[in-house]
C-alpha cells in the first residue's frame, strides 16, 4: 500500500499567490516534517485516532491502520499550540473498502513559557478553544441551517479530549482548502469572502446571546485585558522596539516628531488597550474571533485557482465584545499595503451590510440594530486597537523565516528576544507602511491618548 504525505507547491491568481498543500505518493526517501518514532508523544496512537473515528463516523467497528504523522505550522505561523497532521488509512468491519483519512491534531505548545501565560490562570486558551468546538459551533450551526446557509464557516470537529488538552480535526486541504500567504496578505476577492464569513458567525452568536445570555461567560477577555497581565511585555518590547527603529530613519523628514510621540505612547499603551477592549453593552457586541489573520483562514478554491468559499480556524481567543475588534485586527494585520491604504472605508462599509443582511434573514429586531453612521463611530472608538494590529502585530506576522519566531521571543526581554523584534521591525516593506500610517493615525488623536 502506497505511502500518502504532503507537499507544497504555488499557485497564481491574478497575481496573487497561494500556497497549496495536496496529497501524492512519496517515496520512501520523502519524509519531510514526518515526526519520528522517538519524537511521537505518547498519547498519540492508533487507539485514539481510532476513538476519533469512531465518534467521528459513529461507528465503531473502525480498524485503523499505521499512522504517519507530521509536523504541522512553520517558524512564525503558530505562538499558541503545538500541531501534527495524522494520515492513516482504515476501514469498517461493517463494510469492505478501506479508505484514506488525514486529520489535524492540535493541543498546547510545549514550551514552559508558553504553557503557562495561556494556561487556566491566564487566557485559559485550549479549555475555551475545547469548549468553542464542542459546544458553540454546533449551536451556530444549527442556526445558521434555520435560513439554509449553505456555506460552511467553521472546520469539521471529530472528537475533542478534555484530558488530553487535544482537540481532533478534519483536514481541511482534503477538500482542497488551503492557506493564503501570510506575507503577501488578502487581495479583495478573499477579504471580501473572509468578511462575509465573519459576518456570519458574528450574526449567528447575536442570534445564541439574545437565546442564552450566559453562553459566553467565559469568554470574557481579548488580547488586551484587566484580567491578566500575561501578553503585557509582548506588546511594551514591541513597541519599545518599534520606537527605536523609528529614531534611526533619519532620512524621513517626521522621524523625530514621532519617535517622540511613540516614546510618550509606551506609558499608556497597555491603558489604552484595554479601554479598547472594554466591553460597552450599548456596543454592537458579537463572539469574535480573537485573532482573525492571514493564518486562520483557509480558502477553497475552483479548477481556475478562484477562492470560492472561507473557513475561520482557531478559536483560542475569542471573546464576546465589540464586533468591529476582529475588524481592526483582520483589516490592519491581513491586507496588502495598497488595499489597507485606500480601501479599509469600503471593506468596512462591505462587512456592515454583509451583518445587516444575515441579521435581517435570522428575523433579529432590526429596531436594535445600529446605522452605518453609529457602527462607524463605534469603529473609531476603539481605533486604537487598529493601531496596536498594524503596528506592534502585523509586522509579528509578517516576520520571514527565523529561527527566534517563537513564543518565548515574543513575550521576552532577554537579549536573544529583544534582538529578534529589532530584526522584525528593521523590515523595509514595514518601514513603509509604518510612514504611510503613523500620519494617519496621529491625525486620528491616536497617538495622543493618554
Amino acid at each position: 500500500m502506497s505511502q500518502v504525505g504532503e507537499t507544497v507547491v504555488e499557485i497564481a491568481s491574478n497575481d496573487f499567490i497561494i500556497e497549496k498543500v495536496h496529497q501524492v505518493e512519496l517515496s520512501k526517501d520523502d519524509n519531510n516534517d514526518l515526526v519520528t518514532d522517538n519524537e511521537i508523544p505518547v498519547w498519540l496512537t492508533k487507539d485514539l485516532i481510532k476513538d476519533a473515528l469512531c465518534k467521528h463516523l459513529k461507528d465503531n467497528a473502525i480498524v485503523v491502520k499505521d499512522l504517519k504523522v507530521y509536523h504541522l505550522g512553520g517558524k512564525g505561523e503558530s505562538f499558541a499550540s503545538k500541531m501534527y497532521r495524522v494520515s492513516t488509512y482504515y476501514y469498517s468491519e461493517n463494510a469492505e473498502n478501506i479508505q484514506f483519512i488525514s486529520c489535524i491534531l492540535k493541543t498546547l505548545p510545549q514550551s514552559n513559557m508558553a504553557l503557562e501565560k495561556l494556561g487556566v490562570n491566564h487566557y485559559n486558551v485550549q479549555n475555551k478553544e475545547m469548549i468553542f468546538y464542542e459546544r458553540i459551533i454546533p449551536k451556530l450551526e444549527e442556526i445558521l441551517k434555520t435560513i439554509e446557509e449553505d456555506e460552511k464557516t467553521f472546520p469539521t470537529v471529530m472528537a475533542v479530549y478534555y484530558e488530553l488538552d487535544l482537540i481532533v480535526l478534519g483536514d481541511l486541504t482534503e477538500k482542497n482548502f488551503l492557506l493564503a500567504n501570510r506575507l503577501k496578505g488578502l487581495d479583495m476577492n478573499h477579504i471580501k469572502m473572509t468578511l462575509r464569513c465573519l459576518a456570519r458567525m458574528h450574526a449567528a452568536s447575536v442570534i445564541l446571546h439574545e437565546r442564552d445570555e450566559k453562553i459566553f461567560e467565559i469568554y470574557d477577555c481579548g488580547f488586551y485585558t484587566t484580567k491578566t497581565d500575561a501578553f503585557n511585555d509582548m506588546f511594551l518590547t514591541c513597541l519599545e522596539s518599534f520606537t527605536d527603529e523609528v529614531a534611526s530613519w533619519k532620512e524621513w523628514e517626521d522621524y523625530e516628531y514621532y519617535h517622540q510621540k511613540l516614546k510618550t505612547m509606551q506609558k499608556y499603551v497597555i491603558k489604552n488597550g484595554r479601554n479598547a477592549f472594554n466591553f460597552d453593552r450599548n456596543d454592537f457586541n458579537a463572539l469574535n474571533h480573537g485573532d482573525l489573520w492571514t493564518t486562520n483562514i483557509m480558502f477553497q478554491y475552483n479548477s481556475c485557482g478562484f477562492p470560492i468559499q472561507a473557513l475561520l480556524i482557531d478559536f483560542q481567543y475569542s471573546f464576546y465584545g465589540s464586533a468591529v475588534l476582529d475588524l481592526h485586527y483582520l483589516l490592519y494585520s491581513s491586507l496588502p499595503d495598497k488595499l489597507r491604504l485606500e480601501n479599509l472605508e469600503e471593506l468596512i462599509q462591505f462587512y456592515y451590510y454583509e451583518i445587516k443582511s444575515f441579521l435581517e434573514r435570522l428575523d433579529y429586531d432590526m429596531t436594535k440594530f445600529l446605522s452605518l453612521h453609529s457602527f462607524q463611530i463605534q469603529v473609531q472608538k476603539r481605533s486604537f486597537y487598529a493601531f496596536s494590529a498594524c503596528m506592534l502585530s502585523f509586522p509579528v506576522h509578517t516576520t520571514e523565516k527565523d529561527e527566534d519566531a517563537n513564543f518565548e521571543s515574543l513575550m521576552g526581554r532577554d537579549n536573544r528576544s529583544m534582538a529578534f523584534k529589532r530584526r522584525i521591525y528593521q523590515n523595509s516593506r514595514f518601514k513603509q507602511i509604518a510612514m504611510d500610517f503613523l500620519p494617519i493615525f496621529d491625525r486620528r488623536g491616536i497617538l495622543d491618548l493618554n
